[in-house]
């Protein structure tokens, strides 16, 4: 089933508060893929995630923009080509597709956020070691309390939407859902995002 891109309006709230835990991780946990595309690998993509935080859509579409780069695919930030001044419309990302000649428009957004505080034994003592198709991220934050000899680690998994369009057709050609934990900053959420997407779109032969 095909899907049309539509919309890209979704508000965006990125808290970057440092925090103590293990590494951030990022999975996709669903991914679809138009089956009747043949129209080759994606070379050229435009990075939108739609924010009412222009500093912070930036970091993570320039990190995505990097990743993407770095694997050989030339992409573009849309906040570089959409002024902070000018609202992000529909009209306006085709518009900047259009004029630069791009084929394909990824666009990542929130879903939603699962908090949970996890028991985490002492591993080496009685005693704990103190420690931690439209877009939207959140606040969050984490820490670890001592009880009894052991840990309470409170975790915040993130759930994202990321849907690429192809740009002549505007049609959805690619969906998936992730699941990112342990993020510490919109910096290492981003990255561990992007690696995951590009490692499913290279399976998918979406791109090189």
């Amino acid at each position: 089933m095909k899907r049309v891109f539509k919309s890209l309006i979704v508000p965006m709230v990125i808290s970057l508060l440092s925090l103590n835990c293990a590494s951030s991780t990022t999975n996709l946990t669903w991914v679809w893929k138009d089956e009747t595309y043949d129209e080759g690998f994606l070379d050229d993509i435009m990075v939108i995630g739609v924010s009412d935080n222009f500093e912070r859509r930036k970091i993570f579409e320039n990190i995505l923009v990097e990743e993407l780069k770095d694997s050989g695919v030339n992409a573009v930030s849309g906040a570089a080509a959409i002024p902070a001044d000018e609202e992000l419309t529909r009209e306006k990302v085709l518009a900047e597709v259009e004029k630069q000649g791009l084929d394909a428009i990824l666009i990542t957004y929130l879903v939603g956020v699962k908090r949970e505080d996890k028991f985490v034994p002492p591993a080496t003592s009685e005693y704990p070691y103190p420690g931690y198709a439209r877009f939207n991220i959140y606040s969050y934050t984490t820490g670890v309390y001592s009880f009894y000899g052991g840990s309470y680690e409170k975790r915040r998994e993130i759930n994202l939407d990321t849907h690429i369009y192809e740009a002549e057709s505007q049609m959805m050609i690619w969906s998936a859902k992730s699941k990112t934990t342990n993020a510490e900053t919109v910096t290492k959420l981003s990255e561990t995002l992007a690696r995951a997407i590009i490692r499913d779109l290279r399976q998918e032969k979406l791109i090189k």
